[in-house]
């Protein structure tokens, strides 16, 4: 396992990142963590070393042993599409991962700043508790 240094902290967040980002990446992601719990291996450590909670590795092994592989692939997802456009948004994760951000350092954006930021940039209104979570992801936390 990778020990706690700032270069495998931001190998992990990029690796987390390109899961998120990727329908194929995230059903890969789920195979692998089932083939481990398979092999033997607790859902808590495969959890912890792939950087998922215990609950989502047992979902995974449970829905693969009732209902096959399949189970495994992302289903249709709910919610209400972003305001923000997928090219702003990619527009956007360009600018703040070019550290230091559009002013200074991402780490001292908030959420009321960045919705400021988007309003005036790209004339979309964003609440601020949406453009916490959206800073959450910029930070690849």
């Amino acid at each position: 396992m990778l020990q706690s240094t700032p270069q495998s902290l931001r190998l992990r967040r990029e690796l987390r990142r390109a899961v998120q980002g990727s329908a194929d990446l995230r059903y890969l992601h789920r195979l692998h963590c089932v083939l481990m719990v398979a092999s033997g291996t607790p859902c808590r450590t495969v959890a912890e070393t792939f950087g998922a909670s215990t609950r989502s590795v047992e979902r995974w092994m449970n829905s693969f042993v009732q209902e096959g592989i399949a189970a495994l692939q992302d289903g249709r997802r709910c919610g209400r599409r972003s305001r923000l456009a997928d090219d702003a948004m990619r527009a956007l994760r360009a600018e703040f991962q070019g550290e230091p951000g559009p002013a200074d350092s991402i780490a001292s954006w908030n959420g009321s700043r960045l919705a400021e930021y988007i309003a005036e940039r790209y004339r979309v209104q964003l609440g601020i508790r949406q453009c916490q979570r959206l800073l959450r992801q910029l930070r690849g936390a």
